[in-house]
């Protein structure tokens, strides 16, 4: 028994040791906690979504230009004689061709003074419904294309800078209770051109008619509107397209010489 325990303690001293060596290590070193887990992320947004493009504004109907610089934008898709019946003027009296293209210098009455631009002027007769038609239709005369709006797209010139387009209705001056040798009074456009057509005007059932419907009549700037007039001839042939813009043509030529 005695050999038996020496051999029992002999076989655990090293154990023994172990034993004491890790108490006084744990006694001199005292435990650190554990490790704090590393911190997790933030979470990720939400992706947003793609831009979306602003909103257009409400589409505006087309207005009629007043001016050169709004001209057309909204009337691309226009014929050109449409364009160039958006230009003619409406003439009430004569005074409104002296306004339409007039000037008065210091001094002057408005009936003398020199026109700034060359005036176009149609006469045409509403009695007659073949002539109204006949001045506007494309097919026809097209009155006041080509000389009026713009002479080549989108880079011409505009023709309200160099000549006047207008028309006039002579029915009221020349009907049975107006038809004299004043032909309307001295407001009437037709006042100023008065020596040149009371020859030619023709009397029929006690009222008085143009010799040709339309009838066109063209004074060059720098003259006094009426003297002198020049008149698309010859006046018993029906006015073409051809035979207008030639005419016209023929006219601003001589002018410009």
């Amino acid at each position: 028994k005695e050999q038996r325990s020496e051999y029992d303690r002999t076989r655990s001293a090293p154990r023994v040791q172990a034993a004491n060596l890790a108490a006084e290590t744990a006694r001199s070193h005292p435990s650190r906690p554990p490790p704090r887990p590393p911190p997790k992320p933030p979470p990720r947004p939400p992706p947003r979504p793609p831009p979306q493009p602003p909103p257009r504004p409400p589409s505006r109907p087309p207005q009629t230009p007043r001016s050169h610089a709004s001209a057309e934008a909204s009337t691309w898709q226009e014929s050109p004689h449409a364009l160039a019946r958006r230009r003619l003027h409406e003439a009430r009296s004569a005074a409104d061709l002296i306004e339409f293209a007039g000037s008065s210098p210091a001094g002057t009455s408005r009936s003398e003074s020199a026109l700034s631009k060359h005036v176009l002027l149609a006469f045409y007769d509403s009695r007659d419904a073949s002539c109204s038609a006949r001045l506007l239709d494309e097919t026809s005369v097209g009155f006041p294309y080509p000389f009026a709006h713009q002479t080549q797209d989108w880079h011409g010139v505009w023709w309200e800078d160099l000549l006047v387009a207008a028309k006039y209705d002579v029915a009221p001056n020349l009907a049975p209770a107006n038809g004299s040798a004043s032909l309307g009074g001295l407001q009437s456009p037709l006042f100023p051109f008065r020596s040149r057509l009371q020859p030619l005007l023709i009397r029929r059932a006690g009222s008085l008619y143009l010799p040709a419907c339309p009838l066109f009549v063209h004074q060059r700037a720098g003259e006094v509107l009426g003297a002198p007039a020049r008149l698309l001839e010859p006046l018993t042939a029906v006015p073409t397209s051809a035979s207008f813009q030639a005419w016209v043509w023929q006219q601003l030529q001589v002018a410009s010489d």
